[in-house]
């Protein structure tokens, strides 16, 4: 309930408190307007993803990721995976009751239910973030700091 240019002041507020974090704006209906101003405000640090161009045929970069009906049960899908094999531990109530409040046919979920947002904010929230796990990427300044332990199962 924010005006979406005045929402990408805010990511990029959020964003400069914690380093210029990397970013997942997703790019359905206002969130164009969002990563619209993000650009011009030069926070550059976020998703792009490849896309065909329609009239080339060439693939491009563009900034941002778009929820569908084909994107949306595959990362929910891949969330509920994580959380079951515990490879994902979720430790805030709120975003715990979504994830029990969500069913399949939520997909479509026009009302909110008791313990959940309107359109299961936090949960698409955390799909954002599952999709962008793999794309953030370290400056050379982080990663000359960084300690990895040789007997950490998962390095990057």
């Amino acid at each position: 309930q924010i005006d979406p240019s005045t929402f990408a002041h805010e990511v990029i507020r959020g964003g400069n408190l914690y380093g210029e974090c990397f970013m997942v704006p997703e790019i359905n209906n206002t969130g164009f307007a969002t990563l619209a101003e993000l650009v011009k405000q030069e926070y550059l640090n976020l998703y792009v993803r490849e896309q065909k161009d329609k009239t080339t045929g060439k693939i491009r970069n563009v900034y941002g990721w778009r929820m569908t009906v084909a994107t949306k049960p595959d990362i929910f899908a891949q969330i509920k995976n994580a959380i079951e094999d515990e490879s994902l531990v979720i430790l805030d109530r709120g975003l715990l009751e979504e994830c029990f409040h969500f069913r399949l046919q939520d997909l479509r979920l026009i009302h909110a239910e008791h313990g959940a947002t309107r359109h299961f904010d936090k949960l698409t929230a955390l799909a954002l973030a599952w999709e962008g796990r793999f794309f953030a990427d370290y400056s050379a300044n982080e990663k000359k700091d960084m300690f990895t332990s040789k007997q950490a199962p998962y390095q990057q």
